[in-house]
């Protein structure tokens, strides 16, 4: 116990530094999804006690997805972690796998400026890449928003005899009758 005893007191003398920021990622589904749903991946950054520059959220490649920024706004907020309060903000983003298979999200690099010891400071902190699984699926999926879908024939379809031509088209009037 004795020849531990001074490198006890030097670990308790140390200094202890504040909490630095930190960043996470996940997706808000991770069952049966397919090529083409839209995902939410959600990213939030926490700095300790409060940002002197707000992160700046890059866009970031996915092979076989397609990445964008949500419509959604960022999202402030505040947690108590470990008895450190953090100031938070939330960032969301749209994400489309193109094709079923493994989606692994990459480490995202996101600058930012915080306080510590009360003087601002500058750098960048990552958030861990992660991966889900997209589904093949059952049947024939597409993703669109506000979908109409007419057709219209130029005459009544149950006046129709084998070997009839028909005209249909996305237009509802008529093609023009050529004379002559």
């Amino acid at each position: 116990m004795m020849k531990w005893f001074p490198l006890l007191v030097s670990l308790l003398a140390w200094p202890s530094y504040a909490a630095g920021p930190f960043a996470r990622a996940s997706v808000d589904a991770t069952d049966g999804i397919v090529p083409g749903q839209q995902l939410r991946v959600i990213v939030e950054v926490f700095a300790p006690d409060f940002f002197t520059a707000p992160p700046e959220f890059p866009l970031f490649d996915i092979p076989n997805a397609l990445v964008t920024f949500s419509a959604d706004r960022a999202q402030n907020m505040v947690q108590t972690i470990d008895g450190q309060q953090y100031s938070g903000i939330r960032k969301v983003y749209a994400v489309v796998p193109e094709q079923a298979g493994t989606i692994t999200v990459p480490s995202i690099e996101i600058p930012l400026g915080w306080s510590m010891d009360g003087k601002p400071t500058k750098g960048n902190i990552a958030t861990a890449p992660f991966s889900f699984d997209v589904d093949q699926g059952t049947g024939v999926f597409f993703a669109a928003k506000g979908l109409t879908i007419a057709q219209a024939f130029d005459r009544k379809p149950t006046a129709l005899k084998v070997g009839d031509a028909v005209w249909c088209g996305r237009s509802r009037s008529r093609p023009s009758k050529r004379r002559g």
